[in-house]
């Protein structure tokens, strides 16, 4: 009978560790959580300190996360989660489980993630097939092939960081229409707003709607788009030169 006590006793002080471990956890990542807030609006701070401060919690937050899988999850909710490497992403997959992710709202993460390490610089391109504001086909692979390099650009008309980006588009266009073709991929729901958008911003290039793409396919997923703009610089044989290019690197890589 002692025996069964001092069991249940030890088993019920470990549950209790446990929990305490876990809440522990969560207050050490909030703590993280805040000091980047702090950092970001922190308007007096250099570059370079800024950078290594970044640098310096994202790691805090990522080790904890590492170790409890609720804190695991929380990070996903983060703006951090963005600038995670590959190698820092994959070893966060680790610790989560897939139905967790799917119950709370992120059943997109993994797919996208997939999609992130399959479009690397190095990687072939992957097939996008989608409907043009005209109601056509556009097919990536036929552009590529018609074209010495090709700027993918997913966007929405709602997005204005995207809008932004137009008129340094449009100037690397008009500079490099001999050898450049952008294809601009849309995520937007409102197909009216996106063909509208369009026209209000002169953008001449080609254009396909990625909720209007051949079924079965899923664009940004494919291509693990976590945010917009996002870039993809494609070369003549269909090989991906880089993922998120700056556009100065792109014009160095044209001439």
């Amino acid at each position: 009978m002692k025996k069964i006590v001092f069991v249940a006793l030890a088993v019920s002080v470990m549950l209790g560790c446990t929990k305490k471990n876990a809440n522990s956890d969560m207050a050490a990542y909030e703590e993280q959580a805040a000091k980047l807030e702090q950092l970001y609006s922190d308007e007096s701070i250099d570059e370079e300190t800024f950078e290594a401060a970044f640098d310096s919690i994202k790691s805090d937050m990522l080790a904890i996360a590492l170790r409890n899988e609720a804190v695991a999850m929380r990070l996903f909710e983060d703006r951090i989660a963005r600038f995670l490497s590959m190698e820092q992403k994959a070893q966060l997959f680790e610790v989560v489980n897939l139905d967790s992710l799917e119950a709370h709202g992120f059943g997109d993460a993994y797919p996208r993630f997939l999609g992130e390490l399959n479009t690397q610089a190095g990687k072939p391109m992957i097939e996008i097939v989608c409907a043009t504001p005209e109601g056509d086909t556009l097919r990536l692979s036929e552009v590529v092939a018609k074209h010495d390099f090709v700027l993918v650009d997913f966007w929405a008309s709602w997005c204005r960081p995207c809008r932004e980006l137009m008129p340094e588009l449009t100037k690397l266009y008009s500079e490099n229409r001999n050898k450049l073709e952008i294809v601009s991929i849309s995520v937007d729901k409102d197909f009216d707003a996106w063909k509208s958008m369009i026209k209000q911003l002169d953008l001449p290039w080609l254009h396909g709607a990625a909720r209007q793409a051949q079924p079965g396919t899923a664009p940004a997923e494919a291509y693990g788009v976590g945010y917009i703009p996002t870039l993809f610089f494609i070369g003549h044989d269909g090989v991906i030169i880089a993922r998120e290019p700056d556009l100065d690197f792109v014009r160095e890589k044209m001439n």
